[in-house]
């Protein structure tokens, strides 16, 4: 799989890829090249189920300090960069989950109004919270993808080491 021109080949979610040394060596699964960021940036690691869980606590506790207004017009901000203001702090990057491009402004807004506030959950409302705990339990899957993000073709990638 290769992404659209001078970009290296990239592993799509749980496949290997040959991007390495001279295409020599495959890169592990779950890891791929994310373009627009600088090289030692450049293969970050797919964000943890911890990972994702504190930066859904980090954009909860924001936006409950600032009553939702304040979470909401920053993110009108980072969704351009494919991240939420708790994502934004934490280093953690929406990425499409086949070419590793970093979500848009665009692709963030159905991602987290249309598709996560709206759709899921109405859906949670109707199921009494069942639909919610489903959505939020699948991110204990091996590709680390909830229901959002399956809907949306998103996966979530760490670009700061540590």
């Amino acid at each position: 799989m290769t992404t659209p021109e001078n970009s290296e080949p990239v592993a799509g979610i749980g496949e290997r890829s040959q991007a390495g040394a001279g295409g020599e060596y495959p890169q592990p699964a779950g890891l791929m090249r994310v373009t627009g960021y600088p090289p030692p940036l450049a293969v970050p690691r797919l964000a943890t189920a911890g990972d994702r869980i504190g930066a859904a606590l980090l954009d909860g506790g924001i936006a409950v300090v600032t009553l939702g207004v304040g979470w909401f017009i920053w993110s009108l901000f980072t969704w351009q960069h494919g991240q939420s203001p708790g994502k934004s702090l934490l280093g953690y990057v929406v990425v499409d989950a086949l070419t590793g491009e970093p979500f848009g402004w665009g692709r963030m807004f159905v991602r987290e109004l249309l598709i996560r506030a709206i759709l899921f959950s109405g859906a949670g409302a109707l199921t009494c919270g069942v639909f919610s705990l489903v959505d939020a339990g699948t991110i204990f899957r091996q590709d680390v993808r909830c229901l959002h993000d399956q809907a949306a073709g998103s996966a979530v990638v760490v670009l700061r080491a540590g």
